[in-house]
């Protein structure tokens, strides 16, 4: 605004000092009582994405931003990922009809629109993205992203169990995952068993060698009994009111009995300070000594869950076997345990552990999102269920950060800048 523009307030009669265009207080040099005057400056303009539409090969997926905004309009991140299917000749087809078209739904209805993307970074403007994400079917498998191989079994055979593998793109296709589904996998929902804890707390890290409760481990079970606390007890006092279930663990240093036994007695110390709490129904616990495990430190700790007799989580679910699958195809883990895989070459997944994805989830989304997705047979997406977490969408997160970030970062300086999850 102008300084002919400025608002002046002013109780004295004569005339005001020049307008600096700052606010400022002058003494009437006719002895009259000072005056305050304000020059309204027009307020700087918040930089703008430059383009209304960003294009990105991730890798695993195509994307592309169609920036609407800033906010409160919407804008919609589309990923798009490549997938030939490769049926066997018992696969006629009316049935190859129904799993493409039942696998293009079940992705796009699976993923698509779970949460929404938003940027609201200090020094520039702020936008929100919707995700849309679909699977596009190719004549050619070096067009594919993934290449699913459909499995037929027969009428008396159990179902398929399904997987999908990694692999470096060969030359002149885009292939980066081959798949194993079977036929009923995007149509015919998988009964699954869940086993959710109402609580899931990490106890450590324990000190090397030890077993002894340090005080990083002796607040981490404060937090366990605080929360044990809050659930209401039976009415008769000779009534349970919970349950645990431990998983000891060691980092990689050390045989594989004597990392078992250390990590026996470091439940053991857990458990002691647990065992006396009234209303404990059972214990349940698995030495996993160093089994999948790094020399990392983080891996000296005892995982504990708290199970509410009075909880309302589901113990069942229907998942969608094509949604789940999908997951892997853009590079997350499972999130079930399975502590002896019978598929070869498969990891060993214990009860309170990270999934492979854990630390891209925690570094872009944050530590909560992360820890939602901790190893259990809950009713996420990469477990038992079909629930799809802020965390699942890590790969969408750095795919909108990998093309809008040199802007933000020319913009504001900051290398920094990032996108969020709601």
């Amino acid at each position: 605004m102008k300084a002919a523009d400025a608002t002046h307030t002013s109780t004295s009669t004569k005339a005001p000092a020049k307008d600096t265009g700052q606010p400022f207080f002058q003494k009437d040099m006719g002895g009259g009582e000072p005056f305050f005057a304000i020059q309204r400056q027009p307020q700087a303009k918040t930089p703008e994405f430059s383009v209304n539409n960003f294009v990105h090969n991730f890798g695993f997926f195509n994307s592309q931003y169609a920036v609407v905004g800033p906010e409160p309009a919407t804008g919609t991140l589309f990923i798009s990922h490549h997938v030939f299917f490769d049926f066997p000749r018992s696969v006629t087809k009316p049935e190859q009809t129904t799993f493409e078209t039942d696998f293009v739904k079940s992705i796009h209805d699976g993923w698509s629109n779970k949460h929404l993307l938003t940027l609201n970074e200090p020094g520039f403007s702020k936008y929100r993205a919707n995700v849309d994400v679909t699977a596009v079917p190719e004549a050619k498998a070096g067009d594919a992203h993934t290449v699913i191989h459909v499995v037929k079994p027969g009428a008396k055979e159990k179902r398929f169990r399904s997987r999908v593998t990694g692999q470096a793109a060969p030359a002149g296709s885009i292939t980066t995952h081959q798949a194993r589904m079977d036929l009923r996998d995007p149509t015919v929902a998988e009964d699954t068993k869940l086993n959710e804890p109402d609580f899931l707390q990490d106890v450590g890290n324990f000190d090397f060698d030890k077993a002894d409760l340090n005080t990083d481990c002796q607040a981490a079970i404060k937090k366990i009994k605080d929360f044990i606390a809050t659930i209401p007890p039976a009415k008769d006092p000779n009534d349970c009111t919970f349950s645990l279930q431990f998983t000891g663990r060691a980092s990689a240093e050390g045989s594989v009995a004597y990392n078992k036994a250390l990590s026996q007695r470091r439940m053991d110390s857990v458990s002691k300070e647990l065992d006396g709490l009234p209303g404990l129904c059972l214990t349940i616990g698995l030495a996993a000594g160093k089994e999948e495990a790094t020399t990392d430190a983080s891996f000296r700790h005892v995982s504990v869950g708290v199970f509410r007799q009075d909880s309302t989580r589901p113990k069942t679910d229907q998942q969608n076997v094509a949604a789940h699958e999908f997951g892997h195809m853009i590079g997350l883990g499972d999130e079930y345990v399975d502590t002896r895989p019978d598929v070869p070459g498969a990891r060993a997944k214990f009860f309170g552990d990270k999934p492979t994805h854990y630390d891209p989830v925690k570094d872009l989304i944050g530590q909560d999102a992360a820890d939602e997705l901790k190893i259990t047979d809950s009713s996420n997406i990469m477990s038992r269920g079909n629930t799809v977490k802020r965390g699942h969408y890590v790969m969408f997160v750095a795919a909108i950060d990998a093309m809008t970030r040199p802007e933000i970062q020319a913009a504001t300086g900051k290398p920094d800048a990032k996108w969020d999850v709601k």
